[in-house]
């Protein structure tokens, strides 16, 4: 559809062409701008604020699963040495913070950031969990990667049990933490 408009170069780095954006980049776009025109321009109401946020959730998520893949894969991210461009590295962050920003400009009553704020204390173990959650799958991935990768693939089975088991113990001891002290101010109040 490009072509109806501008005129690109037929070469290829590789299998993919040059000249053509990567299609997830394009549809990060389409999320990012999605949720920027609804909360400029659309009325106030629960469907609008879903649909700001879900745009909002679906640029960053893009941008957080291709730049996953360059931690993963520095030399052949996802999608490398296919007929689809990959998303580059820049890109990949930059739609990550964007996807950020989207959600938080929406404010605290806003979605998905409504659930974070407020003095509940739902809200307050999910701004603690949610970090550590996802800080902990992504390392523990990452680990089970770079391990599976030096030790080979016979090892591979037992160098990610025993790294899902250390993520578990280590995550079980934060929460025992979180359960004490959250516990305790409930029986205070």
């Amino acid at each position: 559809m490009d072509s109806w408009f501008l005129q690109v170069p037929s070469e290829k780095f590789g299998l993919a062409p040059l000249g053509k954006m990567a299609s997830f980049t394009a549809v990060g776009f389409l999320g990012g701008a999605l949720s920027l025109a609804i909360r400029t321009w659309a009325r106030k109401g629960a469907v609008f604020d879903f649909l700001a946020g879900l745009g909002a959730v679906i640029t960053g998520a893009i941008g957080l699963v291709f730049g996953m893949g360059y931690l993963f894969s520095p030399n052949s991210p996802l999608l490398y040495g296919s007929q689809t461009i990959p998303m580059a590295l820049n890109t990949a962050l930059a739609f990550v913070v964007l996807g950020a920003g989207l959600a938080a400009v929406g404010g605290p009553g806003s979605f998905p950031v409504r659930r974070l704020c407020g003095p509940s204390i739902r809200a307050r173990l999910l701004r603690v969990f949610s970090p550590l959650i996802v800080g902990t799958v992504i390392f523990v991935a990452w680990l089970t990667h770079v391990v599976s990768t030096s030790a080979g693939a016979s090892s591979a089975a037992i160098s990610s049990a025993a790294l899902a088991t250390a993520a578990i113990f280590l995550f079980g001891v934060f929460l025992e933490q979180m359960a004490g002290r959250v516990g305790q101010q409930i029986e205070t109040a």
